[in-house]
């Protein structure tokens, strides 16, 4: 079983995935609601999607991947996932933040020592004409910001890292 790591329109889901043949075991890992799902391919980029808890609910799925973006027509409708890699290896520390490509920073949102919640943005980024937000990857507070609007990054450099919050019981 491997756990993967997708975005959609602004949320991050986590999924688990266990191949078993043809059939995809899908299950939602990251406590943001239910998710049970075996798909069968039938096809090319055609799948057959059933909740295994109900044996009436079948639906046809097209979906095609192209490098880490995956187009799904479900129901009528398309959606985009983009895979969400951890890249580079500037920093081995948990946490830290590290670029996922060379750019040039815009705007820096925070500062050491800022409490930050998952999934806020905290640095903004731009990558050949792109923009990209770099978000927190848990509750926790800023650390080891040294980076300016300007500064050039390498990919993989580590931007910043964000603490985890310790619990208290």
């Amino acid at each position: 079983m491997t756990e993967r790591r997708f975005r959609h329109r602004d949320e991050e889901i986590t999924v688990e995935v266990e191949r078993d043949g043809n059939v995809i075991v899908l299950r939602r890992s990251d406590g943001g609601g239910p998710l049970r799902l075996e798909a069968c391919r039938v096809g090319t980029a055609e799948y057959v999607l059933r909740d295994p808890d109900d044996e009436y609910a079948m639906h046809a799925l097209f979906a095609v991947r192209d490098g880490d973006q995956y187009w799904i027509h479900l129901d009528g409708r398309t959606h985009l996932l983009e895979r969400v890699r951890q890249r580079g290896s500037g920093s081995s520390v948990p946490g830290s933040l590290v670029a996922p490509t060379p750019g040039t920073v815009d705007e820096v949102l925070v500062s050491d020592g800022d409490t930050v919640q998952a999934g806020q943005v905290l640095l903004v980024m731009t990558s050949m004409k792109m923009q990209i937000e770099i978000k927190a990857p848990h509750d926790g507070t800023v650390s080891g910001m040294s980076l300016s609007v300007g500064d050039q990054v390498a990919a993989g450099v580590a931007l910043l890292q964000v603490d985890a919050v310790a619990v208290e019981s």
